[in-house]
């Protein structure tokens, strides 16, 4: 199953529930909110590993994170996911963080 990011916030638990019990793979592009950044910031450096695919660079990271830990009890019961990380660095902005990530739940 795949899911955009409107569909993470919207209904991310009952998804994520379903597909576990279920045995279900699934892969949701994540919201990059307050849990899910300071998830990404905790991965260590060496941990990112430099991806060339053709004229496309980009560093990727794996790590666990438990979506929706916000203190709901549908939401406490959900397992730690595989938290998937694409960052790229883009053009310079003087409005932007030039360091974008594309965070991606994934279980299965």
């Amino acid at each position: 199953m795949r899911g955009a990011t409107a569909r993470y916030v919207n209904e991310k638990t009952r998804e994520c529930q379903y597909c576990h019990r279920h045995g279900i793979a699934f892969a949701i592009r994540a919201d990059l909110d307050a849990a899910v950044r300071a998830t990404i910031e905790a991965i260590p450096h060496e941990a990112w590993r430099l991806v060339v695919r053709g004229h496309d660079t980009f560093l990727l990271a794996e790590t666990v994170h438990a979506p929706g830990q916000g203190g709901k009890r549908s939401e406490a019961s959900l397992p730690a996911f595989r938290l998937v990380v694409v960052r790229r660095t883009g053009q310079l902005d003087l409005f932007r963080d030039p360091i974008e990530y594309y965070p991606i739940i994934a279980g299965s």
